[in-house]
């Protein structure tokens, strides 16, 4: 809760609002269901915050103080919310969403074909929550016909641009997964499950998800969890084989509110050819992380270190590594950035549009 990065809006559950306007003020109520949240089992007492964007004036105004110089969401300003008794163990929470599509298809130019062509298909997401912070998520065979599409975007630039996910099935507890790193590295981008390259044209295609699994959460006050496995199908029109996507991310906290995190990056070819040089058998990338935010607010950073290990014997400087620092006071802000890529870091999984060189920026 120190940068924008940490944010997001794409959280989505069961909940109900409704809100009246009057002469002169205006009242709006929400209702949200235990169950659908996180909270430990007895606790009397959650950090809490309210905020209100008016755009008509452009007036942002929250419950609790925010300080000018800070970001809106920052977590370490928060207010108290009080409940008269200690909570109960909400109901248990499970989910199961699935789908059934059905679809015709008929060239009425061939006179041979004198009924449509049928296609029918089936899968399905569940969501377990295992404890009060661990959930289980599963999919089989999922469908994303419903995910909100990208703006269209013009590149005039030599690089790749990044456009954030939007797969329901990866959003939640997404920071968990996807805030290492800076901006020009990310060395995990879920958008890359699913993503394969032909191996004809060298351009980007699509690959069929067979199912998958991811478990996230707080295992304790001071450890959170993340563990990802998704299958892609085999693409035997376009050369390729299925792909399997591992990943493990830990983020452990240390004194008051900064924390070290881990993440392990695996892609791997199922029954891949050994001497193809159309793809990579393997391609992984394992880091670590340190998240400085001092309990004062006024320093914030990151250092960090990714090696990658490909199938490539002759690539050098398979790594990344990081340094940002910043001194935020109300009336000035200064800030250090450093960021160097190797040319051999290849993150397949990740979003690193440029390699080999060497940023500072004061």
């Amino acid at each position: 809760g120190k940068s924008f990065r940490d944010f997001s809006d794409s959280w989505d559950n069961k909940w109900a609002g409704n809100a009246k306007i009057h002469g002169n003020y205006w009242v709006a109520e929400v209702a949200i269901p235990f169950k659908t949240l996180r909270f430990q089992e007895g606790s009397t007492v959650w950090r809490f915050n309210a905020y209100r964007n008016d755009t008509q004036t452009n007036e942002l105004s929250t419950w609790i103080r925010i300080p000018r110089n800070q970001i809106i969401m920052d977590l370490g300003y928060m207010g108290e919310l009080v409940f008269a008794e200690p909570l109960k163990k909400p109901g248990k929470n499970i989910s199961v969403i699935p789908y059934l599509t059905a679809g015709g298809v008929r060239d009425y130019e061939d006179p041979e074909q004198t009924r449509p062509h049928m296609n029918f298909d089936f899968g399905g997401d569940a969501k377990i929550a295992l404890t009060s912070g661990l959930n289980l998520d599963l999919t089989f065979n999922p469908d994303f016909s419903q995910v909100e599409v990208d703006r269209q975007v013009t590149n005039l630039t030599r690089f790749e641009i990044f456009f954030p996910e939007r797969r329901q099935f990866f959003l939640e507890n997404a920071d968990l997964f996807g805030n290492f790193g800076l901006r020009g590295v990310n060395p995990f981008f879920s958008r890359r499950i699913g993503v394969a390259t032909d191996t004809a044209t060298g351009q980007n295609i699509q690959s069929t998800i067979l199912y998958g699994l991811r478990l996230n959460g707080k295992v304790n006050e001071n450890l959170r969890l993340g563990v990802l496995n998704m299958q892609t199908a085999k693409d035997e029109s376009g050369g390729l084989p299925g792909f399997n996507y591992s990943v493990v991310a830990l983020q452990h906290k240390v004194f008051d509110r900064s924390n070290i995190a881990f993440l392990f990056v695996n892609k791997q070819a199922i029954n891949g050819e050994e001497d193809t040089d159309a793809y990579d058998l393997y391609n992984r990338m394992a880091g670590l992380e340190y998240r400085l935010n001092s309990a004062d607010n006024r320093f914030a950073g990151k250092a960090f270190w990714y090696q990658a290990f490909t199938t490539d014997p002759a690539a050098e400087q398979k790594f990344a590594h990081g340094f940002n620092l910043e001194f935020n006071e109300y009336r000035y802000r200064i800030e250090w950035n450093h960021l160097y890529v190797g040319n051999g870091f290849d993150a397949q999984v990740g979003f690193v549009p440029r390699r080999d060189f060497l940023s500072i920026t004061p």
